[in-house]
Protein backbone atom coordinates (compact mmCIF):
# COMPACT_ATOMS: atom_id res chain seq x y z
CA UNK A 1 0.00 0.00 0.00
CA UNK A 2 1.20 3.70 -0.45
CA UNK A 3 2.14 5.97 1.75
CA UNK A 4 -1.01 8.54 -0.15
CA UNK A 5 -3.41 5.46 1.00
CA UNK A 6 -1.53 4.73 4.40
CA UNK A 7 -2.46 8.59 5.40
CA UNK A 8 -5.80 8.38 3.69
CA UNK A 9 -6.80 5.25 5.75
CA UNK A 10 -5.16 6.47 8.79
CA UNK A 11 -6.67 10.37 8.64
CA UNK A 12 -10.30 8.38 7.86
CA UNK A 13 -9.79 7.09 11.51
CA UNK A 14 -8.34 9.75 13.09
CA UNK A 15 -11.21 11.72 12.19
CA UNK A 16 -13.74 8.57 13.17
CA UNK A 17 -12.40 8.79 16.70
CA UNK A 18 -13.04 12.49 17.19
CA UNK A 19 -16.42 12.21 15.72
CA UNK A 20 -16.90 9.30 18.42
CA UNK A 21 -15.62 11.85 20.77
CA UNK A 22 -18.47 14.88 19.35
CA UNK A 23 -16.13 16.83 17.80
CA UNK A 24 -17.91 18.73 14.56
CA UNK A 25 -15.99 18.61 11.70
CA UNK A 26 -16.53 19.53 8.07
CA UNK A 27 -13.81 18.60 5.16
CA UNK A 28 -12.70 21.72 3.21
CA UNK A 29 -10.36 19.39 0.67
CA UNK A 30 -8.40 16.22 1.61
CA UNK A 31 -5.82 17.68 3.99
CA UNK A 32 -7.65 20.49 5.67
CA UNK A 33 -10.66 20.37 8.00
CA UNK A 34 -13.19 22.68 9.82
CA UNK A 35 -12.93 21.28 13.95
CA UNK A 36 -14.82 22.60 16.29
CA UNK A 37 -14.34 26.31 13.99
CA UNK A 38 -10.56 26.08 13.60
CA UNK A 39 -9.43 25.39 9.94
CA UNK A 40 -7.32 22.29 10.70
CA UNK A 41 -4.38 20.74 8.52
CA UNK A 42 -3.94 16.87 9.34
CA UNK A 43 -1.28 15.30 7.70
CA UNK A 44 0.36 11.98 7.84
CA UNK A 45 3.88 10.40 7.02
CA UNK A 46 5.16 6.77 7.49
CA UNK A 47 8.37 6.03 9.72
CA UNK A 48 11.14 6.45 7.13
CA UNK A 49 14.63 4.01 7.59
CA UNK A 50 16.24 6.86 9.48
CA UNK A 51 13.59 6.62 12.48
CA UNK A 52 11.81 9.86 11.39
CA UNK A 53 8.36 11.00 10.19
CA UNK A 54 8.67 13.72 7.75
CA UNK A 55 6.45 16.16 7.22
CA UNK A 56 5.68 19.46 5.17
CA UNK A 57 3.91 22.75 5.09
CA UNK A 58 3.70 25.87 2.76
CA UNK A 59 3.64 29.50 3.75
CA UNK A 60 0.13 30.38 2.69
CA UNK A 61 -0.74 26.94 5.13
CA UNK A 62 0.55 28.84 8.21
CA UNK A 63 -1.51 31.76 7.35
CA UNK A 64 -4.65 29.76 6.78
CA UNK A 65 -4.66 27.18 9.69
CA UNK A 66 -5.32 27.62 13.03
CA UNK A 67 -4.25 24.31 13.85
CA UNK A 68 -1.68 21.10 12.56
CA UNK A 69 -2.55 17.61 13.04
CA UNK A 70 0.54 15.33 12.32
CA UNK A 71 -0.08 11.61 12.00
CA UNK A 72 2.76 9.68 12.40
CA UNK A 73 2.44 5.90 10.86
CA UNK A 74 -0.91 5.54 12.98
CA UNK A 75 -3.87 7.30 13.99
CA UNK A 76 -3.07 6.69 17.52
CA UNK A 77 0.18 8.54 17.31
CA UNK A 78 -0.43 12.15 16.68
CA UNK A 79 0.38 15.17 17.84
CA UNK A 80 -1.89 18.82 17.76
CA UNK A 81 0.39 21.65 17.41
CA UNK A 82 -1.38 25.35 17.49
CA UNK A 83 -0.24 27.14 14.06
CA UNK A 84 1.34 29.97 16.76
CA UNK A 85 4.03 27.26 17.50
CA UNK A 86 4.30 26.38 14.00
CA UNK A 87 5.03 30.02 12.96
CA UNK A 88 7.73 30.38 15.79
CA UNK A 89 9.59 27.10 15.02
CA UNK A 90 9.22 28.08 10.91
CA UNK A 91 10.05 31.86 11.55
CA UNK A 92 13.34 30.61 13.40
CA UNK A 93 14.02 29.15 10.80
CA UNK A 94 14.18 25.63 12.34
CA UNK A 95 13.16 23.39 9.41
CA UNK A 96 15.23 22.14 6.19
CA UNK A 97 14.92 23.45 2.86
CA UNK A 98 15.37 21.21 0.00
CA UNK A 99 14.57 24.24 -2.62
CA UNK A 100 10.97 23.75 -3.32
CA UNK A 101 10.54 27.10 -1.07
CA UNK A 102 8.26 24.68 1.72
CA UNK A 103 9.89 24.30 5.04
CA UNK A 104 10.25 20.19 5.95
CA UNK A 105 10.67 18.86 9.33
CA UNK A 106 11.24 15.86 11.16
CA UNK A 107 9.16 14.40 14.27
CA UNK A 108 11.44 11.55 15.62
CA UNK A 109 10.69 8.47 17.88
CA UNK A 110 11.56 10.75 21.19
CA UNK A 111 8.77 13.41 20.59
CA UNK A 112 11.32 15.89 19.28
CA UNK A 113 10.82 18.37 16.19
CA UNK A 114 13.95 18.54 14.17
CA UNK A 115 16.25 20.46 12.98
CA UNK A 116 16.02 22.05 16.09
CA UNK A 117 16.07 19.15 18.59
CA UNK A 118 12.98 21.05 20.19
CA UNK A 119 10.67 18.20 22.57
CA UNK A 120 7.02 18.29 21.40
CA UNK A 121 6.03 15.72 23.66
CA UNK A 122 3.48 17.88 25.52
CA UNK A 123 1.55 17.97 22.02
CA UNK A 124 1.59 14.46 21.58
CA UNK A 125 -2.05 12.84 21.18
CA UNK A 126 -3.22 16.57 23.18
CA UNK A 127 -6.42 17.81 21.52
CA UNK A 128 -6.56 21.03 23.67
CA UNK A 129 -5.82 23.27 20.76
CA UNK A 130 -9.13 21.24 18.96
CA UNK A 131 -11.81 21.74 22.03
CA UNK A 132 -14.07 24.62 21.81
Amino acid sequence: MSEHQDGNRERSKWLSQRRNEGFFIEKINEYVYEMNGKRTNIKFANLRKDNLFWFNTSFNRLREIEVFVWLCGKAENYYVVPCKKMKQLIDAKNWFDKGHNRPEFCINLNHEYLPANIDISSYHQNLSSLKP
